[in-house]
């Protein structure tokens, strides 16, 4: 089935020209995140702690309820009698590999991603809908990806950042919808 459009949702990506002139702060960030990681709480001694402890902190706390809800019931699990003396609950993703995302402080998928949407055909489709508000992501790496060619559609989502997903899901979805809507309609509807 040939690709018909890309939906770009709050990515990462950021131009070589950017890299050069942030490249020190994207890394400082970058060593923050593993660092805050690796001090970061890992287990609960129930889903009802992990809760109460996600919804009081950054970026949990931001997140829509119905997210942080269905992040406690399947991004966690229960603890292997091999793993802890007492029942408990984990991240079902581990530290380690969260860290991991984090890791490549040069930055090359990401450059080399934008790299690679410069050379795809200009009547090929892209759209992107980031969050209105910055945050871990600079303006300034959007912006680069913005300049690099005409997009489709560029959406905001009101009340979000980074985490737009799971801040404004209601959001994301209306622009996807119309996004989708546009795609099946073709050129020929009015874009918003």
């Amino acid at each position: 089935m040939p690709y018909v459009a890309i939906i770009f949702v709050e990515d990462s990506l950021s131009s070589m020209e950017v890299w050069k002139k942030r490249g020190n702060d994207i890394r400082r960030n970058l060593d923050a995140m593993m660092s805050a990681i690796a001090k970061r709480r890992d287990t609960w001694a129930n889903r009802q702690e992990a809760y109460d402890y996600f919804s009081s902190r950054a970026p949990w706390k931001t997140w829509d309820k119905r997210v942080l809800d269905l992040y406690v019931r399947h991004g966690l699990k229960d603890t292997l009698p091999s793993e802890s003396d007492k029942s408990t609950v984990t991240l079902a993703c581990d530290k380690s590999q969260e860290k991991a995302t984090y890791a490549d402080h040069d930055n090359e998928p990401y450059r080399g991603a934008a790299r690679y949407l410069e050379s795809l055909d200009p009547d090929f489709d892209i759209h992107c809908v980031y969050g209105e508000k910055e945050d871990f992501i600079r303006q300034a790496s959007h912006d680069s990806i913005l300049a690099s060619r005409r997009m489709a559609s560029v959406y905001r989502v009101p009340n979000a950042a980074h985490f737009v997903i799971q801040q404004n899901p209601q959001g994301v979805a209306l622009c996807l919808g119309q996004i989708l809507r546009d795609i099946v309609e073709g050129p020929l509807r009015p874009r918003l």
